[in-house]
């Protein structure tokens, strides 16, 4: 679809930025756990349609001389989290092909090109309803971001790129501590999703989500995910007081 509208060129459309933002998929499982093709499919998703859709918006570029391209990286893109190891490894294809494609630019001298990778928190989005899920409980995240501050970012540096952009202070501080203690922060970062993708969410059976086929449930924006947890945290103090 992208590539077609990169192929139309009669004027009706504004082609100073491209964002280069394909469905993601996600997994939740451990790695020797998940079946390889699964784990795959999700590399074939997040990675290889980014490719797709960087090549086809660069190329507009390169005609007209500017552009920006903004693509949707993750936390995961700097600090790969433990149960998320095809995900953890596509976003930070994602990172480096940003990175990567911004040099290529600068040396054949495409100075009003640029090419940003967004890398928010985890956010409250039916993403964790829609991954596929092997760990025997329900997948969440520590303090999900609402999805409007991602967007809320995007529009920010469409109009003032960088190269890497983390979003918000949760982001920010776990891409600043990496940098300086990258063993500890992904340690600190491997027990958090212990906690909340294995221990802490309720039971449920496996199942391979939406890596396939799209799902009838969720198809919103804000999932409730913030919500549906304080409730069970709620209840989980009940039952122990009785």
């Amino acid at each position: 679809m992208l590539q077609n509208l990169a192929n139309q060129d009669n004027g009706n459309w504004d082609k100073r930025l491209l964002l280069s933002s394909v469905p993601r998929v996600g997994l939740a499982a451990k790695f020797w756990d998940t079946p390889p093709e699964d784990q795959v499919r999700v590399i074939d998703v997040n990675l290889n349609g980014f490719i797709y859709a960087s090549h086809a918006a660069i190329n507009v570029f390169r005609k007209q001389g500017y552009g920006t391209l903004i693509n949707m990286g993750s936390v995961d893109s700097e600090v790969p989290l433990a149960y998320q190891v095809p995900y953890a490894a596509s976003k930070a294809g994602v990172r480096s092909l940003g990175l990567a494609l911004s040099q290529e630019l600068r040396i054949d001298g495409y100075k009003h090109i640029r090419v940003v990778t967004i890398e928010p928190w985890a956010a409250d989005t039916p993403f964790w309803r829609h991954s596929a899920n092997y760990t025997g409980g329900t997948p969440s995240m520590l303090a999900l971001d609402p999805p409007v501050k991602i967007v809320n970012a995007v529009l920010r540096k469409s109009l003032r790129p960088r190269r890497e952009v983390p979003v918000g202070w949760k982001a920010h501080s776990v891409w600043m501590f990496h940098r300086g203690f990258p063993r500890l922060t992904e340690r600190i970062s491997a027990n958090i999703a212990h906690k909340y993708q294995i221990k802490a969410g309720p039971p449920v059976p496996d199942t391979v989500g939406a890596i396939y086929q799209p799902m009838p449930a969720g198809r919103g924006i804000d999932d409730g995910v913030k919500q549906r947890m304080k409730k069970q945290r709620k209840q989980e103090r009940e039952m122990r007081k009785h």
